[in-house]
């Protein structure tokens, strides 16, 4: 973790539902602290002229979005090398927070992430996907503050059957990767992402999961549409090993990845509509 030595951020316009009245954030500045915390100080207005600041302290670092559900202030961002998330009650004026990777918000209500681990772990690390549903009575406290396993684990299958947060296995041939880019939502409450198991060279297991969740969280519909064997135009880079900056989905089904057309020749990848496998 590292300090901020100086106002690193600075954002304005959003509206918060704060219980009985409607909060406006009109700014918000990210400041270092006298600790290894920094703090975002947010200035809230409402009807009437009323105004409030609200202090968020925590180890974030940078923040790449902020928002609002339930009289909570939402802030997903970095605390250095990790993802976190930073959960305001503006009631009871307290905050928590956890670690975790590609932190994304897919509506005011939803947060999915990659499940966090320590770097300095000896274990075989598996990726896990959580999905945080903002409106549980568990936020914005998970309880310690530290805590990295709090949502619901939506994959792997066996992490999503057997509700576990374990990510790591005995064998580094059957862990799952997330790759990039950030977790996506689709539409109709569906996430997507690419990814691929050690097992294989990555070539015939590189796949786009999609993840059907439900406004009561229960077991996720998971469907999985495999990425072509073929190396991508212009290089002989396989598809497990492709940096790919978006994921958008056409109307007739097709996938379109977004990639970099200076180092593969082309910007963007289709991958058509096929039928989907475990």
């Amino acid at each position: 973790m590292f300090k901020v030595s100086m106002l690193i951020s600075f954002g304005f316009a959003l509206t918060l539902v704060g219980h009985s009245q409607e909060w406006r954030i009109s700014t918000y500045k990210l400041q270092k602290t006298v600790s290894e915390n920094t703090l975002l100080r947010v200035e809230l207005s409402a009807a009437k002229g009323k105004t409030k600041t609200v202090d968020v302290v925590s180890p974030l670092t940078h923040e790449s979005s902020i928002s609002s559900f339930a009289g909570k202030i939402v802030v997903l961002g970095a605390a250095g090398n990790a993802g976190i998330v930073v959960l305001h009650s503006i009631k009871e004026a307290k905050t928590s927070w956890f670690y975790c990777y590609q932190p994304t918000l897919l509506s005011r209500r939803w947060v999915a992430a990659v499940e966090w681990y320590p770097n300095h772990s000896t274990a075989i690390q598996t990726d896990v996907v959580l999905l945080f549903d903002l409106a549980h009575p568990q936020y914005p406290f998970p309880g310690d503050k530290y805590s990295f396993r709090v949502g619901t684990p939506v994959y792997p299958e066996r992490n999503a059957r057997e509700k576990t947060y374990d990510n790591t296995v005995s064998d580094g041939q059957q862990a799952n990767l997330v790759l990039g880019p950030p977790l996506v939502a689709l539409s109709g409450n569906r996430l997507a992402f690419i990814a691929v198991t050690h097992a294989e060279t990555g070539i015939e297991n590189a796949r786009i999961v999609l993840l059907h969740y439900a406004s009561t969280l229960g077991q996720p519909l998971m469907e999985a549409v495999r990425l072509p064997t073929d190396p991508i135009p212009n290089s002989n880079i396989p598809f497990s090993y492709l940096r790919v900056n978006s994921i958008t989905e056409a109307p007739n089904g097709s996938f379109e990845l977004g990639i970099n057309k200076s180092e593969f020749g082309v910007p963007q990848i289709v991958i058509p509509k096929a039928p989907s496998v475990q």
